[in-house]
């Protein structure tokens, strides 16, 4: 009997955790951590709301990584002049050189990872994943949108 796809991808998702809490651990950094800097280097500043919407994590472990980065030196809020309840978080000089040492190590990692596939392979496997991200946002935000079409 052939497993199911979703323990497949469970595994592989394992395994991918493992190399990058592996090759983070050069620089200290959690998984959660090098992802709330390299979300900041795509959108800088951002809120801890913002950020926690867009790394699919609860506001609360949000905050948590934010307060760990911010002890490392690694980012610092700033209270909006908008709305004093509102804090942008943005790197450091410290937090942009970790995290472009990480990207290093990333990439790296990433290439070890992926190297048994041809790059058409990879290509698909990216298009594949991106398809299927989609989709279940979008039926998640359908869902959301109209509760009662679960009944």
């Amino acid at each position: 009997m052939t497993p199911r796809t979703f323990f497949q991808v469970m595994q592989v998702e394992l395994l991918v955790r493992r190399r990058i809490e592996t090759c983070l651990q050069a620089e200290k950094l959690t998984p959660g951590q090098y992802s709330a800097l390299n979300l900041l280097g795509l959108r800088e500043p951002a809120s801890s709301a913002e950020m926690s919407r867009r790394l699919g994590i609860s506001a609360q472990s949000m905050g948590e990584q934010i307060k760990l980065l911010e002890a490392k030196g690694l980012v610092e809020r700033h209270v909006s002049s908008d709305n004093r309840r509102v804090a942008f978080i943005r790197r450091t000089d410290l937090g942009k050189a970790v995290l472009a040492r990480c990207e290093k190590l990333v990439d790296k990692t990433e290439k070890e990872f992926f190297s048994p596939l041809m790059m058409s392979e990879l290509s698909a496997l990216k298009a594949t994943l991106d398809k299927l991200r989609k989709s279940e946002r979008e039926r998640l935000n359908a869902a959301q949108s109209h509760p009662q079409a679960r009944a």
